[in-house]
């Protein structure tokens, strides 16, 4: 009971978070003419329209990146939103069949599957110790600090005191900053696992929705498997927490649906323009919260666009076949004398070579890469107990079975075969992650060569599928049960739901327990509860305007987001071209006779000392990396401050030879 209440913080945060999103983005799709289940769908792609644009646009203005500027920006497209319709008269004026009160119930029930093993294993207040998260949570920081949450040159900070301009995509840290602010930021990451789930839930909604209008039982069977798959969206936001890219992710199904919407759309020109433009918009701001969404509807359209092309040529007569290979053959020879020609630009070839080598590691095995690309296996080894992986193993299991199934299934009509070739398009990439080598290995780097970000774009058409195979064996008992066809699917909604979220529920309640509470035997283990706890209330004992110095390993770039101080390397990484900063940390130990190291002491305002007395973290020995920050003489110049677990807090009192 106690892990519960302390979710009050984020449940309050993530209901502002809802508020922030929902009520421009319903007002948005009223004004546009998207109906019912579809607008709530919508609401999130056009809040991340009026973030990515108006914190790219806010710098520009010299306004100040926040509520008032969001709210005004909504505003601001309200209103051209309401002047076009009265006068131009763009509306989309489009719905989809809602799902029905049972279907709702089954999407809830999913959505509780999901969430309910976090709220169970982990302190709603508990700070996820990880790589990524700690670079976007300081990244937060920063925004609310400056007030600028641009893509373009905001985020330069989180790479050096001196470096250069550094464009990074910042639309989740521009949405998220609007109610995390300085000082509820852990609560905030901790609103978004929340919301996650309830977006992709729902736009998984809509998108079967539209896949199957006119088959009730394939939808619910297939909303009841959702939690079937553990790597979306509980690994990504649990042990591997990409978390722009988790929420990337989430809008997948939604902007997959406005796709499909878009293609299907009326003979009336205006409004497949306007369909088009709608839908290109999200894909633009979506891009600026995460990069990957272009390269993923890449791999989506790639074999279901060769499909249809070559279903159209074998429509053609023999004559026009032989045209239309000519036009191919030109348009090829083109393509490849176009890569040669870039190829040949200084650089580019050598950032090729490196997307295919830099996450490279041993090739790994070709019959082990099979099965986990086909059950988007995530990584969870033996040592997690077989409490926890036979279970799972039980899952996985289930979806290749049920995948298998579905993938003959589909083939029968032109709709399926999209399915499954969408399908396999990301199984591809997916196995070369897996397996290392292969002629896709520089897409797939484009994913930093990460299995798990790949079978996450991977559980959209997987998820379709798998919900295929159900319906198809369901059917063959309602063959035996003709009279109770109905009791039969309800039965089979009802087991498949309890089952897919109870054979999982160990894994999720494992991922999220070693990410909000590690041991010092997990990887990702910076910091104690002691060091926390006294990170929480640093506040009290370093002044206003202080910088503090510490080597990022060992806890305390935790000190930025968590105790509201800014910090020197606010991510777990080192820039090569950031002399200052890299002279500090490998030499800091030598201040009394290298005078270098005060002038960038004074220089930069650098007035706390973050000591560890632990260097061990990430699988290796910090020592090695910044040797200056461990083993300091702290009996000169330096006064203690603050201290919890293995670490303390030194304020910097003097700086040079002693006298």
């Amino acid at each position: 009971m106690a892990t519960l209440v302390t979710w009050s913080g984020p449940v309050a945060v993530l209901i502002l978070l809802m508020a922030v999103i929902y009520v421009p983005g319903l007002a948005c799709a009223r004004l546009m003419s998207i109906k019912g289940f579809l607008a709530w769908v919508s609401a999130p792609l056009f809040a991340a329209v009026i973030s990515v644009v108006g914190s790219t646009a806010s710098p520009l203005v010299g306004a100040r990146w926040g509520v008032a500027t969001y709210a005004s920006v909504a505003g601001v497209l309200m209103l051209g939103l309401a002047v076009l319709r009265r006068t131009v008269g763009p509306r989309v004026d489009v719905s989809i069949r809602a799902p029905s009160r049972i279907e709702f119930l089954i999407l809830a029930g999913a959505y509780i599957a999901l969430i309910l093993p976090l709220i169970l294993s982990a302190r709603g207040d508990a700070v996820i110790q990880q790589i990524d998260s700690t670079f976007h949570m300081n990244a937060l920081w920063l925004v609310n600090e400056t007030g600028d949450a641009s893509s373009f040159g905001a985020l330069t900070p989180m790479y050096g005191l001196e470096t250069t301009r550094t464009n990074f995509p910042a639309g989740w840290h521009s949405l998220v900053s609007l109610v995390s602010g300085q000082t509820r930021i852990v609560e905030s990451i901790n609103a978004m696992a929340l919301l996650v789930p309830l977006v992709w839930v729902m736009g998984l909604g809509a998108l079967v929705v539209i896949v199957h209008p006119r088959s009730p039982a394939r939808r619910q069977l297939t909303y009841a498997l959702i939690p079937l798959a553990v790597v979306f969206p509980t690994f990504l936001i649990s042990r591997y927490p990409a978390l722009p890219n988790a929420y990337e992710i989430s809008l997948l199904p939604s902007l997959l649906t406005f796709v499909i919407i878009a293609v299907r759309s009326s003979q009336d020109i205006r409004q497949r323009l306007v369909l088009s433009g709608l839908t290109t918009t999200f894909l633009a701001c979506v891009f600026l919260i995460h990069p990957s969404v272009i390269f993923t509807f890449g791999v989506y359209a790639a074999l279901p666009l060769m499909y249809l092309f070559a279903r159209h040529i074998r429509s053609l007569p023999r004559g026009q076949r032989i045209h239309m290979g000519k036009i191919v053959a030109g348009v090829g020879g083109v393509a490849v004398l176009g890569v040669i020609a870039v190829l040949a630009v200084p650089g580019i070839a050598e950032k090729l070579h490196n997307m295919t080598t830099m996450y490279q590691t041993e090739r790994g095995a070709f019959w082990v890469s099979l099965p986990k690309t086909l059950t988007a296996w995530p990584y969870i080894t033996a040592e997690a107990g077989s409490g926890i992986t036979r279970p799972l193993t039980l899952a996985q299991i289930s979806v290749a079975v049920l995948l298998l199934i579905g993938a003959v299934r589909s083939w029968r009509t032109v709709r399926g075969r999209l399915i499954f070739l969408t399908w396999f398009g990301c199984a591809l990439l997916t196995f070369t992650t897996l397996w290392r080598a292969g002629p896709l290995v520089p897409l797939a780097g484009l994913w930093y060569m990460s299995p798990h970000r790949t079978m996450a774009i991977q559980i959209v058409p997987q998820t379709l599928l798998t919900g295929i195979g159900l319906d198809r064996l369901l059917s063959l008992l309602r063959c035996f049960f003709r009279q109770h066809k109905r009791q039969v699917i309800g039965a089979g909604v009802v087991f498949a739901l309890l089952v897919s979220g109870g054979l999982t529920f160990p894994a999720r309640f494992y991922l999220f327990t070693h990410a909000y509470s590690p041991t010092p035997d997990d990887v990702t283990y910076m910091a104690s509860a002691e060091e926390i706890h006294m990170i929480r209330n640093l506040e009290a004992v370093v002044p206003e305007g202080s910088l503090v110095l510490g080597d990022p390993f060992n806890g305390s770039a935790l000190v930025q987001a968590v105790g509201n101080i800014p910090v020197v390397f606010p991510q777990l990484y080192f820039r090569d071209s950031n002399h200052s900063e890299n002279l500090l940390r490998r030499s800091f130990d030598q201040r009394e006779v290298e005078p270098q190291i005060c002038h960038i002491i004074g220089k930069h305002g650098i007035t706390h000392l973050y000591v560890d007395s632990d260097s061990t973290s990430f699988g290796q020995n910090n020592r090695l990396l910044s040797p200056g920050l461990y083993d300091v003489d702290v009996s000169f110049g330096l006064t203690k401050v603050a201290s919890g677990g293995s670490a303390s807090v030194w304020r910097i009192d003097e700086c040079g030879a002693r006298d």
